[in-house]
């Protein structure tokens, strides 16, 4: 007779309580974007997950305080039956027997198949736990103010809505694509650039001082002329005695009807921005269309000026190099024969080593044409060669303040016979 009175009782409230369990854990780890493609068809269980979803709140106090009405209620009445019928015997089994039973049967076991089966026990028993839901609703709408009424009270953060795509999820979309989804790679280059956007700063994608273009103010009508013709830019910079001391910029058009003379530039320029190197880019690009302004300067911790960035230089960033007629291709990296490499000078260190299977030295620099500046101890000209271990280096291109294009012979060239 005790053991089917025993039984009846609790073996409802402990499937009652691994129904809560289940149905968090199910919920919580479903795939949205799946549970969304299956509302979308009509299924009204992956409708009604994606509505629990929506309400963290609510959803999770009902789990909370319904697996914990059950496993309170199973504890208290069995405990009791137990020690009625079999006297002091029976609270030593309560106590020695239910807890391990309860947290095996209500708690892990659920638990784990709701981990391996999340969003199809999502779409099952969320049509259950909806109608559960609204029984005990006003029950777990007081736990949830209580809630967020501690959360307040102790300063934590108030989450927002859950969002319907994560971050994770989409670059794992990304990564399957190569094999099992038609995105060309094209688009999955520009939602990779997209998702890692607001965890790039300003100094990762300015342009460095060095090969900025810039003239001083002491410049004439005339010499800016022939600086704009010289360089095919429509801004141009301006500084003060020196170059990390940008003052403002020269518009081309500015200049229009201006005859070349011996007028000074001083009267037109413009007040420029500037922005600090450490500024995410995808907060300078939002800041740059609300102000209408096409060109920041970039400065250190001491108000230096140590780059500038466009527009163009943030968009590049999302679709990749924007090109114009003006723009001279700078291949990053190119393999030209066996051994044998074509590589950008503002390519990173870190990049090459990874590229080549290399080991080149970090340290105060961050590209190619920064460790061999500092090896060399001088900007070389175009032609200069360097031997660094096995790596032979020969400089393709350069300016009088910057290194573009290098030649890099994994083992030293064949002298010529």
């Amino acid at each position: 007779m005790i053991t089917w009175t025993v039984l009846a009782i609790f073996v409802p409230l402990l499937l009652l309580e691994a129904f809560f369990s289940s149905s968090e854990i199910a919920l919580v780890a479903a795939n949205r974007r799946q549970l969304q493609h299956l509302a979308d068809k009509g299924q009204r269980g992956a409708a009604l997950a994606l509505k629990l979803l929506n309400l963290p709140d609510w959803f999770l106090s009902t789990t909370l305080v319904g697996a914990n009405l059950a496993e309170i209620s199973n504890t208290v009445l069995v405990t009791a039956l137990l020690i009625e019928f079999l006297g002091w015997w029976g609270e030593l089994i309560a106590m020695l027997a239910l807890p391990p039973l309860i947290l095996l049967l209500a708690e892990i076991t659920p638990k784990s198949i709701a981990r391996q089966r999340p969003t199809r026990l999502a779409r099952r028993l969320s049509p259950i736990l909806w109608v559960v839901s609204w029984l005990i609703y006003p029950v777990t709408m007081v736990f949830a103010a209580l809630s967020r009424f501690f959360l307040i009270l102790t300063g934590a953060p108030q989450t927002g809505p859950v969002p319907f795509v994560t971050r994770e999820e989409l670059q794992m979309v990304v990564k399957v694509s190569r094999t099992e989804v038609d995105l060309k790679s094209e688009e999955r280059a520009i939602i990779h650039r997209i998702l890692h956007f607001s965890q790039t700063t300003v100094k990762e994608v300015m342009v460095p001082l060095i090969e900025v273009a810039a003239i001083p103010d002491t410049f004439l009508v005339s010499q800016a002329l022939a600086e704009f013709q010289r360089t095919h830019f429509s801004r141009l910079p301006v500084y003060r005695q020196r170059i990390d001391n940008i003052i403002g910029i020269l518009h081309s058009f500015d200049l229009l009807g201006e005859q070349p003379s011996s007028r000074s530039i001083k009267p037109l320029i413009r007040g420029v921005e500037y922005v600090p190197e450490i500024k995410p880019v995808d907060q300078l690009l939002g800041e740059m269309q609300r102000l209408g302004i096409h060109l920041a300067v970039v400065v250190d911790e001491y108000g230096g000026a140590v780059g500038i960035v466009t527009i163009e230089d943030l968009l590049e960033e999302i679709v990749g190099e924007i090109s114009d007629e003006f723009d001279q291709e700078l291949v990053p990296f190119k393999k030209l024969w066996e051994g044998v490499y074509l590589v950008n000078a503002r390519m990173e260190i870190e990049a090459l080593n990874e590229a080549l299977g290399v080991d080149l030295p970090l340290g105060n620099y961050d590209t190619l044409g920064g460790f061999l500046i500092h090896q060399l101890g001088d900007i070389p000209k175009a032609g200069d060669r360097l031997q660094f271990g096995e790596l032979h280096f020969i400089i393709r291109s350069a300016t009088v303040r910057s290194i573009k294009e290098v030649e890099i012979h994994v083992k030293p060239p064949t002298p010529a016979s």
